[in-house]
């Protein structure tokens, strides 16, 4: 069940070469004799099912399930309709690589998966608020990406740096893959993926010299008869050969969903990110030798109408940012900084905190669910990628070749990591820090699949045995205790989150829930100085935790109402 090796340590590589139809007929025969793969397909017609239920009881949530199942389908149907419109040629590659893998054609109304999902998830946190509904939906977050060049860079030579964060977790990160295509029309490119998810458009570099990474945002604005991420991306990736060829092709595409696309040049030497969303395409420029985006927008008109699904959602993705921020300030950056900034628990909060440097995840750059890590550097003609499981940052890595176009089509010579995973950081008492987060993950990746609550609660405590100092398993498997009824190690769990967690809204969220189990257990004095301590916090991540202590005083929550309240162990959020 629990593997702490790493499962994989090769990465696949293969080429490509003709129209669109003919790549995708090669690449589902490369499939047909390659094992492996096939469990990625059939996570992802479950993929958007699970993560909207995800916070549900597990009885509401099998009730559920037909409901979301056909409002999604739907909206699945309906992109999948438009990529044979908007792109024939991209939904022709699709049917003939399932068609020569031997799969079920109508699988390709699948591989809408992740526009189908963010715009689903940004329809329902917008008309169906948690502070009024109780529903949470889940934050879904994902993707950290930097890049660097100039005086950032310890060379000067382009770097481009990325995290992707993807629910997947056990089935994308074991299975790596690079693929080259060389099509008739347009530049040759790459893509980053997992073996069987024909994805060019959302980690992908060509050969002018464009690096390009995809990032969930959220927004008001979608529209399921318009384009799907990963055609946009392979329009872009395919056809620019500079930063303006890029914006020139992006802005020619209607956008289904909401995305943000950092974009790198190695022939000019700088990068923009890229942001959209039904209605509108928007550029943001580097101000330094620099660009980062994480989850929120950055450009000031797109963030009228952004969605957060919690302000977890928005602590997490500003923490990513800004750690990254951070560390790229104060050290010029090469190869392997920027792997370990790809692996870092950095969080600017902690500075000066008794506990700081302790945390395994949790508003920092790495995540539990990090499933492909890369560093692209076009100059050196080199691409680092990872060929671990999650989080893949940890490793180990391998090194491809960035000009692989040319020889026969099928699949080249595997990639052999000759390194080692390193290890997370991590409290310096926890005897087993890396068991402890393998432990995190797999429960991250059975509350995906649907597990009953008894089963995460072990995994947690567990992790929490194997890391006594990490407040975020704390807060965690605290929130799982109280639907197990158990108030007393909720409570021991709760209080370790508050004292070891470094950032403000981590106290104050294991202080609102302290403030309830402390007065589920018949401790009002107890519940009324957390609510005190609580209320006396400042800052505006903390206002609406705020504001829910003071309503619970004078109304408190029941356990019956606690226990309906399923944790995100994505975000660590509850």
């Amino acid at each position: 069940m629990l593997d702490r090796k790493s499962k994989n340590a090769t990465l696949l590589t293969f080429r490509l070469r003709g129209s669109q139809e003919d790549m995708g007929r090669q690449h589902g025969e490369i499939l047909r004799d390659t094992e492996g793969w096939r469990q990625l397909l059939d996570f992802y017609p479950q993929m958007a099912v699970r993560m909207l239920t995800m916070r549900m009881p597990l009885g509401i949530r099998r009730m559920a399930h037909p409901v979301f199942r056909r409002f999604l389908d739907t909206r699945a149907e309906r992109l999948h309709q438009s990529r044979e419109q908007l792109f024939p040629r991209y939904f022709d590659r699709t049917a003939a690589l399932l068609l020569a893998a031997g799969v079920d054609p109508s699988l390709a109304v699948a591989f809408t998966v992740m526009d189908v999902t963010q715009n689903a998830i940004a329809r329902l946190a917008s008309v169906l608020p948690s502070e009024l509904t109780g529903l949470k939906i889940a934050g879904n977050p994902g993707c950290s990406s930097v890049a660097v060049w100039g005086d950032r860079s310890e060379d000067g030579l382009l770097r481009h740096a990325r995290n992707f964060d993807f629910p997947g977790v056990g089935v994308w990160d074991p299975i790596p893959a690079l693929v080259y295509c060389d099509p008739v029309e347009g530049l040759r490119y790459a893509f980053v993926t997992a073996l069987g998810a024909d994805a060019p458009g959302v980690t992908c570099f060509n050969e002018a010299g464009l690096t390009l990474t995809t990032h969930t945002r959220f927004h008001r604005e979608v529209n399921s008869r318009q384009a799907v991420v990963m055609d946009i991306g392979h329009e872009i990736i395919r056809r620019a050969r500079t930063l303006e060829e890029a914006v020139h092709v992006a802005k020619s595409i209607p956008s289904s969903s909401t995305w943000g696309y950092l974009i790198s040049s190695a022939s000019e030497g700088r990068a923009i990110v890229l942001e959209t969303h039904s209605e509108a395409w928007r550029v943001t420029e580097p101000t330094d030798e620099y660009m980062i985006t994480t989850n929120h927008y950055l450009h000031p008109y797109m963030q009228v109408g952004e969605v957060i699904t919690t302000e977890g959602f928005r602590v997490d993705s500003q923490a990513r940012y800004y750690s990254i921020a951070q560390q790229i300030k104060h050290a010029t950056s090469n190869d392997e900084s920027l792997k370990r900034l790809l692996m870092s628990v950095y969080n600017p909060d902690a500075v000066g905190h008794e506990n700081e440097g302790y945390a395994l995840c949790g508003d920092c750059v790495s995540a539990p669910h990090t499933v492909k890590s890369i560093v692209a550097v076009p100059e050196a003609e080199q691409l680092h990628i990872s060929v671990g499981h999650a989080p893949s940052s940890l490793g180990p890595w391998v090194v491809a070749p960035w000009n692989q176009w040319d020889g026969p089509v099928g699949r080249c010579d595997d990639l052999q990591s000759t390194g080692k995973r390193a290890t997370p950081g991590s409290d310096p008492h926890a005897p087993d820090a890396g068991g402890a987060l393998d432990h995190y993950i797999y429960a991250v990746r059975r509350q995906i699949e649907g597990a009953h609550t008894q089963e995460l609660r072990e995994l947690l405590k567990q992790a929490c045995a194997l890391a006594p100092k990490e407040p975020h398993f704390h807060f965690a498997a605290g929130t799982f205790a109280i639907m197990a009824g158990d108030l007393s190690s909720a409570t021991d769990h709760l209080e370790s989150s508050r004292t070891y967690a470094a950032s403000p809204y981590r106290r104050a969220l294991a202080l609102l829930w302290l403030q309830r189990v402390h007065h589920l257990r018949g401790n009002e004095e107890a519940s009324t100085s957390a609510a005190g301590v609580l209320q006396r916090m400042k800052g505006d991540h903390v206002k609406h935790l705020c504001k829910a202590s003071l309503k619970e005083l004078r109304n408190p929550r029941t356990l019956r109402s606690l226990r309906g309240q399923l944790p995100d162990l994505l975000l660590i959020d509850a």
